[in-house]
C-alpha cells in the first residue's frame, strides 16, 4: 500500500545523460524499476528508481522512438535515418537487433497490450508486427499511402494506425485492415477506451484521435461512419495532448495553459465538468497515473499536481530553475515517482508517494522514509519525551521490513537484509547490517523475536537463528520448515518470546513450543483461517476466518469466543500494550478502529464486548496501541498519536479533585470507564459526580465483573445495608455457577441466574428465586423435579395469582392441588376460602356461598358478597352483607333492587354519604320531605337540605342555620331570593352578599338605602372577592361627596392613597369626629407610607385647616408606625394635659403604655417621663390606700403629691387638704403644718371647704416643735439597689450615686435587692410583702389594674432586669 506525499520531494536531476536537446524518456512497465532516457547523443541511458545509471546503449543514430512491453521485459528502440529496431532484454542486458524487410525510416514502435507483440511503423506508410516469442515477422507493405506518425493497440489485439495522409486504419494483429477512416486533418494521440454509457462495456471499442491538434474525434468501433467529432473554445489554444481517466472521462491539456475534464456519455458528450487555467503562458505536456489517481501538467518553469478525485485542488506544486522550460512529465509505472524533462536536457524526478511500509514491536516503529531509507522510533511512556530515532539506508528499495526487540528486518522478493539494532547508548541510537539471506521463495512476511526469525513464504515457514544470519550458515542445525506434512499451506505466522504461532488455509492453528522445539497446542477450526493476530505474550489470539467471522482462541484453556460487531474487512488488530490494559484490542480498516474489550471472569462467563468506534485520520496506518494512544504512520513518514474516542475523555480529564467538569461530561466518563474495566478511576468519577444513580451503575458493573470487594465499598457508600449483607453472605461461595447465580439475580437477570442455579452445586436456589419473585408457574416446574414437597404450597401461591388475573377455573384446580397437605390447619382453611371465591366467579354461585357459610369467615363471606355483588346477584350480595353487618354495601344493593322498606330500615346504621343521598332522592320523589331531609342532611348535602327548608318545609330559620354553620353559597342565594320573595329586605342584602350576588345585593341595598350595611356585610367575606366590591362602593360614595364613608371603604379596598385623600377631607368637613382621625391612622399604618404618614400628621398639627386635633391622635399613630420614640414625646404632652384637666388616670394609662411599647422594643425611657409615671401612680396609690383607711401608707404618698402641687392644678386645694389631714391623722404634725400653712395662703384660702377649713386651722394655731415630730415611715431607710448607700423609702433618687430608682408599683417606695417581686401582667417591680399585702386586701394591681393572685408571686434573685441601664438612668 502506498499513499500521496502532499510535498514531492526532488530525489536528484539527471544533466547532460545523453547530450543536449530534446529528449524521450520511457518507464519500465510491470516493475516499474527503470528509466530509459535518450536524447541527441546516439545512446540509451536506463536509470534505477534512485537515479543510479544500471546500463548505457549504444544506438546508429538519434533515438525517435523509446517503448516498453506489457510486462517491462523488453525496451523496443528506433533510431533516425536506420530501417531496422532494436531490443534491450531488461533481465539479462542484451540487445537484439531485428532488421527490417523495408528499407525506409521507422517512425513508431507500439507494444500489444496483451502479448510481446510489437508494431513497427515506417514513413512510407508500410508496417512490420513482430512476435518476439515466436519470432515471427508480417510486413504489411503500404499500409497507409504517407507516414505512419501514431498508433495503438487495444486488449483485443486491434491495432489503430494515424497518417499523413489524414486516415486512420483499424486492423488485426495479423496486420488485416478491417476499416479505414477519413479525418479532415492529420491524425496524432491515437488511443483507446471506452465510453461512458449506461450500459456497462467489456471491451475498448471506441477510438479517440487527436486531429490537426484542434478537434478530438471519438469513434465507435461498431459504428465508425457516425463519429462525435469534439471542438473547443478557442482561447484554450491548441490541444497539447489529452488522457481517459475513470469511466469514460477524458482530461486535455491545451496550449494555453488550461486543463479541462470532459464526459463521453452519450446524453453529455464534451460536456466540460471541469476547467482549470494551471499555467499562464504555456502547457507543455500532461501526465496522468491511474494508479496512484493523479494527474501532473508542465509548463514554464512549473508542475502542477491535482487528485483525480479533487481536480479543483492543487496538491502539489513543483518548480525547476527559472530559465530552463519544461517539456514532458512522465509517472512511473506505480505512480510513486515523477520524472520530468526540460528543453536543454535535463530531467527529474520527484518522489510523489511513498509506500506505506511499517513494522512495530511494542512501542518501537520502524517505517520507510525514502525509497531507500527504513526510520526506527523508539517511542518512550512518557509523551513529553520525544522519540530516539535511527535511519537506514538499506541496499535496495524494500518492498517488506519487520522490527524485533533488537533487529531489523527489511527484503525484496526472496532476499532479506538484517540490521542489528543498539540501544545499549542511551544518548544515541546505532545500526549495523548482519548480513542477508535468500530464501526458496518471495517473501510474504517476516517475524523476529530476541533469538530466532521466522519467514513466512509461498505458503512455507521457516524458522532459524539470528546467529546463523551473522554465521553466513546455511544448513543452520535450529531451523525448521513448515509444514512438514505437503499440501498444508500456511498463510498466517506470528513469533513470540515463547511460541511460534502460525495458521494454514485449511483452518489450523499451531503454536510451536520453540524452547521444547516442538508443538504445544493445535486448534482445528470449522472454515479456513483467513488472518491471525496473537497479542504480544501469544496466549490470547484473535482469528478471522473465511466466512469474516471472527474469534477469541485462548490455547491454554482451549476456548474460543465469537466477536460480535467485528467488522467485514480488517487490514490490522492491535492489543493495548499497557501492562494494566492488555485486555483491550483494536481492530482497524481504513477509515475506522473499532475498541473490543475481553472480560475474563463475568457472569456471562468469558466474553468479549465491542466498546465503540473510532474514525481514522486519511491516509494513515495505525501502528502500536498504548494505554488508549493509537499511534500511526502519516504518508510523510512520521508518526502520528491520536485518543481512541473510546478513552478520549478517561485520559484528557484532570484529576479527580477538580470539579469543573460539567455532569453530562462526567456521566460519559463514567460509562467509558466501565466499558473499559477501569474501576479505579469510575470510582473517582462516582465521587465527583456524588449521585446515587451513578454509584449504582458502578455497582452494577463491579457485579456483573465478580468484583465484590469493590461492590462492598460502593453500597457502603451508598448505605444499601441488604445489598452489603448479601454480598457479605455469598463472597467466600466457591461454585462459580452458584456465585454466579447469586450476583445476577442481584443484578435482577433472574433467567440467566435460573439456568446458573441449576448448573450449579445447589440446584434449590434456583426454586427459591423463583418462589421470591412471585412467579409461581415457574416455581410449580422447579418444584416437581427439585423439591416436591413444596407444591402444595406453590399451587396455594399459583392459585392466588391465577386467581387476581381472572382465571378463576385454572385457580380452582391448584386450590384444589394445595389440599394435598394435611399438616397445616391454615392452610387448608386459605385454600377452601380460595375455592369458594372463584367458584363464584366462575359461575357455581349457590356451591361457593354453600362453602363460605359453612367456613364462616367474615372476611370470606365480604369477599364472596362483593364477587357476587359484581355479577348482578343483589339479593345474594345483599343477604351476605346483612349477615356480617355490613350495612352501607347491604343498603347499596336493595336501593338497586329499589328496596326503599330495607334502605329505611338501616338508615341509621348507614354510613356511606352516597347511599343517603339516593335515598333522600327517593324519598323526596315520594313526597316523604322530612325523611328526605334527614338524608339530605345525612349526606351533607346542605344546599338539598336548605331547598327542602323553603321550598318543602317553609323553615327559613332552619335554612339560615344551616348556611351559617357550613357557608354555603348557593344555600345563600337560595335564602336572598327566599327573603326577596317575602319582602325582608335586610336578609335579603345579607345572604345575597354571602352567596357572592354582589351586583344585585349593592343594587337592592342601594334602592332601599343600605349600603352602609351591604359595606359591613363585606366585611365577613374573603378579600379575594370583596376588594372590588369595596372599590365600587368607595366609587359610588365619591359621586354622592360624601367623603368619610368613601376614604373607610377605600380602606377597605385597600387603595390607603385614596382612602386617607376622602379620610381628610371628611374630618376637614366634620372636624370634631374622632372616628374619622381613628380610621385615617389605621389607613397610615396599613399603608406604612411616609408620604400618606405626612398628609395626616399635617391635618392633625392643624397645617391642612388652621385646626389643631387633639394631640391623643397624633400619640396614636407614632405608635401605630412603631415610632415610640416621638410617641414617648407626644405622651408626655398628653399626659400633661390630661394631668392639668384633673384626668389622672387617663394621664397615668397614657405614660404607662408608652413605657411598655418602649420597653417591648427595647428602646430607652426617659427620666422625665419615669418621673412623671411615679408622680401620677403615687397619687393613684393615695386613693387605694385612703379606701383601705390605711392612713399611715397614704400620707407620704400624698406628700410626693403635694410638694409637686404645681402638675396637679385642678384639684391642689382638695389634694393639699388631703395632704393635712392624712399627714395628721399619721402623726405627721410638721408636715401636716407645712402644707396647712401653703393652703392658707391668698391662692388658696377661699377654695378650701368650709367643712375643713377649722380644722386645718387649728394645724396652724397649733405648730409642732422643731425636731419633735417626726415619723418611722418618713425616716426609715433602705440601701440603694445601685450603690448600697442607705436611702429614704421615699426617696427615688439616690443622693450618692445620682440613679434614678425604680419606684414599687405597691407602695411607692424606691425598690430593694431583697425581697423583689413584679407584676406577672405588667412586669412593673414590687416589694414582695408590699404587693402581696395589698393583694390580699381584695385590690388588682395598681399599675396594670389586671387581677393577680398571691400565688402566682415570685421572688426576684436577680433585681438587674428591673434596674435601669445606663441609658435610661
Amino acid at each position: 500500500m502506498y499513499l500521496p506525499n502532499p510535498n514531492p520531494q526532488k530525489l536528484l536531476k539527471l544533466e547532460n545523460h545523453c547530450g543536449t536537446g530534446e529528449t524521450h524518456l520511457a518507464w519500465q512497465k510491470g516493475s516499474g524499476t527503470y528509466l530509459a532516457v535518450t536524447s541527441l547523443d546516439q545512446c540509451i541511458g536506463i536509470y534505477n528508481r534512485n537515479g543510479k545509471l544500471i546500463e548505457k546503449i549504444k544506438i546508429s543514430g538519434i533515438c525517435t522512438g523509446l517503448a516498453w512491453d506489457r510486462d517491462g521485459d523488453l525496451l523496443g528502440i528506433i533510431c533516425d535515418g536506420s530501417s531496422s529496431f532494436m531490443l534491450w532484454e531488461a533481465n539479462s542486458s542484451k540487445t537484439q537487433q531485428i532488421n527490417p524487410v523495408f528499407k525506409d525510416n521507422l517512425t513508431c514502435v507500439l507494444w500489444s497490450k496483451v502479448s510481446q507483440t510489437v508494431a513497427v511503423t515506417s514513413t512510407k506508410g508500410n508496417l512490420t508486427i513482430y512476435d518476439y516469442t515466436t519470432t515471427k515477422r508480417s510486413p504489411i507493405l503500404g499500409k497507409h499511402s504517407m507516414s505512419i506518425t501514431c498508433g495503438e493497440w487495444n486488449r483485443d489485439n486491434i491495432l489503430a494506425l494515424g497518417s499523413q495522409d489524414q486516415t486512420v486504419s483499424i486492423n488485426n494483429i495479423e496486420g488485416d485492415t478491417l476499416k479505414i477512416i477519413s479525418l479532415r486533418g492529420e491524425p496524432s494521440k491515437i488511443a483507446f477506451s471506452k465510453m461512458k454509457s449506461d450500459h456497462r462495456k467489456h471491451s475498448e471499442e471506441t477510438v479517440s484521435v487527436l486531429v490537426a491538434n484542434k478537434t478530438l474525434y471519438l469513434i465507435d468501433l461498431q459504428d465508425t461512419d457516425n463519429p462525435f467529432e469534439l471542438a473547443f473554445n478557442l482561447k484554450y489554444g491548441s490541444i497539447v495532448t489529452y488522457h481517459w481517466y475513470g469511466d469514460g472521462y477524458i482530461l486535455i491539456g491545451f496550449s494555453e495553459g488550461y486543463l479541462i475534464s470532459i464526459s463521453t456519455h452519450p446524453k453529455e458528450v464534451g460536456k466540460e465538468l471541469f476547467q482549470i487555467r494551471n499555467h499562464k503562458e504555456i502547457l507543455s505536456d500532461v501526465g496522468l497515473s491511474k494508479i496512484a489517481g493523479k494527474v501532473a501538467t508542465c509548463g514554464e518553469y512549473t508542475i502542477k499536481v491535482h487528485e483525480i478525485g479533487k481536480l479543483q485542488e492543487t496538491t502539489a506544486v513543483l518548480n525547476v530553475d527559472e530559465g530552463i522550460v519544461l517539456s514532458h512529465v512522465s509517472w512511473s509505472e506505480d505512480g510513486r515517482l515523477l520524472a520530468a524533462t526540460t528543453s536543454d536536457g535535463g530531467v527529474y524526478l520527484y518522489l510523489e508517494a511513498l509506500p506505506m511500509l511499517s513494522s512495530s514491536y511494542n512501542n518501537c516503529v520502524a517505517f520507510l522514509t525514502s525509497l531507500n531509507q527504513v526510520t526506527i522510533h523508539y517511542c518512550h511512556s512518557d509523551k513529553n519525551q520525544p522519540p530516539d530515532l535511527v535511519s537506514i539506508t538499506t541496499e535496495m528499495e524494500p518492498s517488506f521490513l519487520s522490527i524485533g526487540p533488537h533487529h531489523l528486518a527489511v527484503g525484496l522478493n526472496n532476499r532479506i537484509w538484517y540490521y542489528k539494532i543498539n540501544i545499549s547508548d542511551p544518548i544515541k541510537l546505532s545500526t549495523a547490517l548482519l548480513g542477508d539471506r535468500e530464501y526458496l521463495g518471495t517473501v510474504q512476511n517476516v517475524c523476529i523475536n530476541d533469538e530466532f526469525i521466522s519467514v513466512l513464504f509461498e505458503g512455507r515457514l521457516q524458522i532459524h537463528t539470528i546467529d546463523s544470519i551473522i554465521l553466513k550458515a546455511v544448513n543452520d542445525s535450529v531451523s525448521k520448515i513448515f509444514p512438514i506434512d505437503k499440501g498444508r499451506n500456511i498463510n498466517n505466522q506470528y513469533l513470540t518470546n515463547d511460541f511460534l504461532i502460525y495458521s494454514t488455509e485449511a483452518g489450523n492453528i499451531h503454536y510451536f513450543h520453540l524452547e521444547d522445539w516442538n508443538e504445544a497446542f493445535t486448534y482445528k477450526h470449522h472454515f479456513g483461517i483467513v488472518n491471525l493476530y496473537p497479542n504480544p505474550e501469544g496466549i490470547r489470539c484473535v482469528i478471522v476466518d473465511a466466512k469474516n467471522e471472527a474469534y477469541l482462541y485462548m490455547p491454554v484453556s482451549e476456548e474460543i469466543i465469537p466477536i460480535k460487531d467485528f467488522p467485514t474487512s480488517v487490514s490490522s488488530v492491535l492489543w493495548d500494550l499497557w501492562p494494566s490494559e492488555k485486555h483491550i484490542l483494536i481492530a482497524c480498516n481504513d477509515k475506522s478502529a473499532l475498541t473490543f474489550v475481553y472480560i475474563r471472569e463475568s457472569i456471562n462467563g468469558s466474553e468479549i464486548r465491542y466498546v465503540g468506534i473510532t474514525k481514522l485520520p486519511e491516509r494513515q496506518i495505525p501502528l502500536f496501541l498504548s494505554h488508549g494512544d493509537l499511534t500511526l504512520e502519516t504518508s510523510t513518514g512520521k508518526l502520528n498519536t491520536i485518543i481512541l474516542s473510546t478513552h478520549t475523555a478517561l485520559l484528557m480529564r484532570p484529576a479527580a479533585t477538580t470539579l469543573s467538569h460539567p455532569t453530562e461530561r462526567l456521566e460519559q466518563d463514567l460509562d467509558k470507564q466501565l466499558a473499559l474495566i477501569r474501576i479505579s478511576d469510575a470510582w473517582k468519577t462516582c465521587q465527583l459526580l456524588n449521585k446515587k444513580e451513578y454509584w449504582e451503575k458502578l455497582g452494577m458493573s463491579c457485579l456483573h465483573y465478580f468484583d465484590i470487594e469493590t461492590a462492598l465499598q460502593v453500597y457502603t457508600n451508598l448505605g444499601d445495608v441488604s445489598m452489603v449483607w448479601s454480598l457479605e453472605l455469598i463472597k467466600y461461595i466457591e461454585d462459580k455457577n452458584l456465585f454466579a447465580g447469586h450476583l445476577a439475580m442481584y443484578m435482577k437477570e433472574f433467567d440467566k441466574a435460573q439456568k446458573l442455579f441449576l448448573e450449579s452445586s445447589n440446584p434449590i436456589q434456583a426454586l427459591v428465586m423463583r418462589q421470591d419473585l412471585l412467579q409461581w408457574d415457574v416455581s410449580l416446574d422447579l418444584a416437581k423435579t427439585l423439591a416436591p414437597e413444596r407444591m402444595p404450597y406453590i399451587s396455594f401461591k399459583y392459585g392466588q395469582q391465577l386467581e387476581l388475573i381472572g382465571k378463576a377455573h385454572e385457580a380452582v384446580l391448584q386450590y384444589e392441588q394445595g389440599l394435598n397437605l394435611d399438616t397445616d390447619t391454615d392452610h387448608l382453611r386459605y385454600c377452601r376460602e380460595g375455592i369458594a371465591r372463584c367458584l363464584i366467579k366462575d359461575g357455581n354461585a349457590k356451591m361457593g356461598i354453600n362453602l363460605a357459610l359453612e367456613i364462616g369467615s367474615k372476611k370470606l363471606l365480604n369477599e364472596c358478597a362483593e364477587l357476587l355483588e359484581n355479577t348482578k346477584k343483589l339479593s345474594e350480595a345483599a343477604n351476605l352483607y346483612e349477615r356480617i353487618e355490613s350495612w352501607d354495601q347491604a343498603a347499596s344493593c336493595y336501593i338497586r333492587l329499589k328496596n326503599w322498606t330495607k334502605v329505611g330500615e338501616y338508615a341509621t346504621y348507614i354510613t356511606s354519604t352516597k347511599i343517603h343521598a339516593q335515598y333522600a332522592k327517593a324519598m323526596e320523589a315520594m313526597g316523604n320531605y322530612k325523611q328526605a331531609l334527614y338524608g339530605y342532611s345525612a349526606a351533607h348535602d346542605y344546599e338539598n337540605v336548605i331547598r327542602m327548608d323553603l321550598d318543602k318545609l317553609d323553615d327559613p330559620q332552619h335554612a339560615i342555620t344551616v348556611v351559617q354553620e357550613h357557608r354555603s353559597t348557593e344555600g345563600s342565594k337560595m335564602i336572598a331570593r327566599y327573603f326577596q320573595k317575602n319582602n325582608e329586605i335586610l336578609l335579603a342584602i345579607r345572604f345575597l352578599t354571602m352567596s357572592h350576588c354582589f351586583t344585585d345585593a349593592f343594587r337592592l341595598a342601594c334602592d332601599h338605602n343600605h349600603l352602609e350595611l351591604y359595606g359591613d356585610v363585606l366585611l365577613d367575606e374573603d378579600e379575594e372577592v370583596s376588594i372590588p366590591e369595596f372599590a365600587s362602593l368607595a366609587k359610588y360614595y365619591e359621586t354622592q361627596n360624601s367623603a368619610a364613608l368613601a376614604g373607610k371603604y377605600y380602606f377597605h379596598a385597600k387603595n390607603y392613597q385614596k382612602a386617607l385623600k376622602n379620610l381628610i377631607e371628611g374630618s376637614k368637613a366634620n372636624p370634631t369626629n374622632d372616628d374619622i382621625l381613628s380610621l385615617a391612622i389605621e389607613v397610615v399604618a396599613a399603608a406604612k407610607n411616609n408620604s400618606i404618614d405626612d398628609e395626616l400628621i399635617k391635618l392633625l398639627l392643624g397645617e391642612i385647616d388652621d385646626h389643631a386635633r387633639n394631640p391623643k391622635f397624633l400619640f396614636r399613630l407614632h405608635m401605630a408606625r412603631s415610632r415610640y420614640k416621638e410617641a414617648a414625646k407626644v405622651a408626655i404632652i398628653l399626659a400633661n394635659n390630661e394631668q392639668i384637666k384633673g384626668n389622672y388616670r387617663q394621664a397615668h394609662d397614657v405614660l404607662y403604655n408608652t413605657i411598655c411599647e418602649l420597653r417591648n422594643n427595647q428602646l430607652k425611657v426617659s427620666n422625665e417621663m419615669i418621673a412623671n409615671l411615679a408622680l401620677l401612680h403615687s397619687y393613684i396609690l393615695v386613693r387605694v390606700y385612703v379606701r383601705l383607711d390605711n392612713h399611715s401608707k397614704a400620707a407620704p404618698l400624698l406628700i410626693r403629691v403635694s410638694e409637686n402641687i404645681d402638675r396637679f392644678p385642678s384639684h391642689a386645694v382638695q389634694i393639699l387638704t388631703s395632704t393635712v389631714i392624712e399627714c395628721y391623722r399619721s402623726n405627721l404634725k410638721e408636715s401636716a403644718f407645712k402644707f396647712a400653712t401653703i393652703l392658707m395662703k391668698s391662692d388658696y384660702r377661699h377654695q378650701i371647704d368650709e367643712k375643713y377649713r377649722k380644722k386645718i386651722e387649728s394645724v396652724i394655731r397649733k405648730s409642732p416643735r422643731a425636731g419633735s415630730l417626726s415619723d418611722e415611715t418618713i425616716t426609715k431607710t433602705e440601701p440603694c439597689p445601685y450603690c448600697g448607700l442607705d436611702l429614704l423609702l421615699t426617696s427615688l433618687i439616690c443622693t450618692n450615686c445620682k440613679s434614678t430608682i425604680p419606684f414599687c408599683i405597691a407602695s411607692g417606695w424606691h425598690i430593694t435587692k431583697d425581697n423583689l417581686t413584679f407584676c406577672p401582667n405588667c412586669r412593673f417591680p414590687a416589694l414582695y410583702n408590699e404587693f402581696a399585702g395589698l393583694l390580699e386586701s381584695g385590690e388588682n394591681c395598681p399599675m396594670c389594674s389586671n387581677p393577680v393572685k398571691v400565688d402566682y408571686l415570685q421572688i426576684v434573685e436577680d433585681p438587674k432586669p428591673f434596674l435601669f441601664t445606663e441609658g435610661d438612668k
